[in-house]
């Protein structure tokens, strides 16, 4: 029986203007809710969420925020899921942080809404200490260079967190982190927009407090045409 996280809140960053996949599923429909096998793809990822044990979930959108009202406003199977609509482009980094103000809960999944990959919870609980106060899936990196690449030092935490330069040990960010809602308090806020990884992860990395798990699990990514297509095709 899977554990229920009732101390976790997950918040899914899906406010993006997806211009890159538009060629592929039109500018009607915000990425996060284009179809795959037969269903949003955001369901896909709040039903792993829910398998997970995650009970709690806020939605972080912008763009065309009315379709996600309309979809989950009822909540997702067992989730009882909020939605948080950004009045201007935050990025990534001010859509999270706003989100994770109002949250009662101590521990933060953050992740996007436009990846896809099995969360190991306990495993990443099991990482977090007095020192560590957030854990980041890390995985091998792909070729498109899109993803922040990574560095872990001999103890596991993360050095290097930025996507422009090459990981030597071929190692990228998966998009997922599970964080203390009071390590926020570590990190000098900038101004919106701005990306949580420029903004978040990369000051937790420096101040050495940010551990990477590797995961092997392969993560599914809708963010182009091309990776978009091939998930909607061979899911």
């Amino acid at each position: 029986m899977v554990n229920q996280h009732l101390d976790i809140r997950a918040i899914v960053l899906a406010g993006g203007l997806g211009t890159r996949l538009r060629p592929a599923i039109g500018d009607l429909i915000p990425k996060p809710l284009a179809p795959v096998n037969g269903a949003p793809f955001l369901d896909h990822v709040l039903g792993n969420l829910e398998f997970s044990g995650i009970r709690k979930v806020t939605l972080s959108v912008g763009h065309l925020a009315f379709q996600f009202v309309s979809q989950y406003q009822n909540g997702y199977g067992n989730l009882n899921v909020s939605i948080e609509s950004e009045e201007s482009p935050l990025g990534t980094g001010g859509a999270f942080v706003r989100c994770a103000q109002t949250t009662s809960e101590p521990l933060i999944l953050v992740l996007n809404g436009d990846t896809l990959l099995d969360y190991p919870i306990d495993k990443m609980l099991d990482t977090l200490g007095e020192k560590c106060v957030g854990v980041s899936l890390v995985s091998i990196a792909k070729e498109d260079g899109r993803a922040s690449k990574v560095q872990l030092d001999s103890e596991g935490y993360l050095r290097t967190f930025n996507s422009r330069t090459q990981s030597l040990q071929g190692l990228s960010y998966s998009g997922v982190t599970l964080i203390k809602k009071d390590a926020l308090a570590r990190v000098p806020m900038l101004r919106p927009p701005f990306s949580i990884e420029e903004g978040v992860f990369e000051k937790l990395a420096q101040d050495g407090s940010l551990a990477g798990l590797v995961t092997e699990q392969p993560f599914i990514d809708i963010g182009t045409p091309d990776s978009y297509r091939a998930i909607r095709d061979n899911r």
